[in-house]
């Protein structure tokens, strides 16, 4: 015979998976814009020990602004990462030709 037991220790809190956020530069004008999402997020040690994280990470499309309240550019996440710069643009507000769409 097997015998599982599951013990739970302490409270448990209801937290929104994915959160919608907006930072602001100190003028006021807008730094940048998203969403985060509730995740696990793990890292190995070079021992082979696993470490993890689980915190509201940036997710999906995020578009930054220069302090003048110009678009800068548009950056895909994954759990925290930058996927893909999307678009970029200039402080003037001109296309950044740098910046190639895949």
């Amino acid at each position: 015979m097997i015998l599982f037991l599951t013990i739970t220790v302490g409270q448990t809190q209801t937290v929104k998976r994915i959160i919608k956020t907006k930072e602001f530069y100190e003028n006021g004008k807008i730094k940048e814009k998203g969403r985060k999402k509730l995740q696990l997020k793990l890292s190995y040690t070079p021992s082979g020990r696993g470490n993890g994280q689980r915190t509201h990470f940036k997710q999906g499309r995020w578009t930054e602004y220069y302090p003048n309240g110009n678009k800068k550019r548009i950056v895909r996440y994954d759990i925290g990462d930058i996927v893909k710069v999307v678009r970029s643009w200039n402080q003037d507000g001109t296309k950044d030709k740098t910046t190639k769409n895949n």
